[in-house]
């Protein structure tokens, strides 16, 4: 049984669409309507203009924190403001740009995966905040 690319609804009765992104190519999806297919397009889009933020920001904060953290070892500082960065960074991407794995996006569509994804995000800049105070301690 075929999924909605967006809203993850199960049928065998679903629309066949195809999307093109300059960096990923043409994949072929299934939408249930002309809205889904729609978002399920501007999402992909999104996603493709901007993949190269989320690696960034990824590496980005997490390089930051181990450089942060190592700088601290040696010192009598607490390594937690690096923890702090890393992890509440990383959440901070997550959450602005909650892109998914694919096999996720296909069990559950687009719209939730997106849902999955900022609440990963939060978890993650909630739990930067919690260690670092018990790091502190």
């Amino acid at each position: 049984m075929k999924g909605c690319i967006w809203c993850g609804k199960r049928s065998e009765d679903l629309n066949k669409i195809t999307i093109k992104t300059e960096n990923w190519g043409t994949e072929d999806f299934y939408a249930c309507s002309h809205e889904c297919e729609k978002e399920a397009k501007n999402y992909i889009d999104h996603a493709a203009k901007n993949i190269k933020f989320f690696l960034l920001g990824l590496f980005g904060f997490m390089f930051t924190g181990i450089i942060l953290m190592a700088a601290a070892a040696g010192k009598k500082i607490s390594p937690s403001i690096g923890m702090l960065v890393m992890l509440g960074g990383i959440g901070l991407t997550i959450t602005i740009f909650p892109f998914t794995t694919p096999q996720t996006n296909n069990k559950v569509g687009l719209k939730k995966g997106k849902l999955i994804g900022r609440l990963a995000g939060l978890t993650c800049i909630c739990l930067g905040i919690i260690l670092c105070f018990v790091m502190n301690i």
